[in-house]
């Protein structure tokens, strides 16, 4: 693992910054994941894990479909080329088809996985503090 020497202001806030946006990633994973496995036994309990399965996959289609017409309107309209992120690229149409794939090839182990936490790739959505980078520098101490 690498460590950052924090010997300026300017890296001291560029650190900080990168650090509060990993936990705030990771600890936005954790409230999903949670959320999801609540909101599924709460109501998907009296379904079967295939029809779980085929309301997914439909939705992601769906989902995949509305985010591919968005991206082909960006396409047509005449965007200035100095304008960049994020106009450019809907990502979001990418990411959809992935996970269309992905859920099409697990089948019912689809269900499972979402309950343990188990997402694409085989990663899982837990975060070990340890993995971060180490900064140098308590991150209470202010600047």
């Amino acid at each position: 693992m690498q460590e950052f020497k924090i010997n300026s202001a300017s890296v001291a806030h560029m650190a900080t910054q990168v650090r509060v946006k990993q936990l705030a990633t990771r600890d936005s994973q954790y409230k999903v994941l949670a959320s999801i496995v609540e909101t599924w036994e709460k109501n998907q309990a009296d379904k079967s894990g295939e029809a779980n399965y085929k309301e997914i996959i439909k939705d992601l289609k769906e989902y995949s479909t509305l985010s591919k017409s968005i991206n082909d309107y960006f396409h047509e309209q005449k965007i200035p080329a100095d304008l960049g992120y994020p106009i450019k690229f809907n990502k979001t149409d990418l990411q959809l088809k992935m996970a269309y794939k992905y859920a099409k090839q697990q089948d019912d182990n689809l269900i499972a996985q979402i309950k343990n936490g188990h997402f694409y790739n085989n990663q899982y959505c837990y975060v070990d503090s340890t993995k971060l980078p180490v900064l140098q520098a308590d991150n209470s101490d202010s600047y």
